[in-house]
């Protein structure tokens, strides 16, 4: 399937595990880079995207996304329910692999024990 997040998680429901990984939003105080698309990745977009996971488990779907750990992220997936689980990443981004740092990650999840 080719489709965006909208059309493919309405179609998800029981027996369905549905992994999403959208653009991080930007930790306060950082740049971030979210123009993945033309228009970019809003706040919006953010709050749609958990919205849809919501409605994708409520017709039986297991559903992790990852995010970064901005307030506003953890606020949002704990508003929805969502169970939170912060993990350390190693970031890929420095072409030197000794400047590489290591950051934290929100895992939420609904429906995975």
């Amino acid at each position: 399937m080719n489709a965006g997040f909208r059309r493919t998680l309405a179609l998800a429901g029981d027996g369905d595990v549905v992994y999403c990984d959208p653009p991080y939003e930007p930790l306060p105080g950082t740049a971030g880079f979210t123009n993945y698309a033309a228009g970019g990745f809003s706040w919006d977009s953010q709050v749609e995207l958990a919205e849809s996971c919501v409605a994708a488990h409520q017709r039986g779907a297991k559903v992790v996304i990852s995010n970064s750990t901005a307030p506003r992220v953890i606020e949002l997936y704990e508003q929805h329910g969502f169970n939170l689980h912060r993990v350390s990443a190693r970031r890929a981004i420095s072409s030197k692999g000794s400047t590489r740092e290591t950051a934290s990650d929100v895992v939420a999840t609904l429906g995975v024990q």
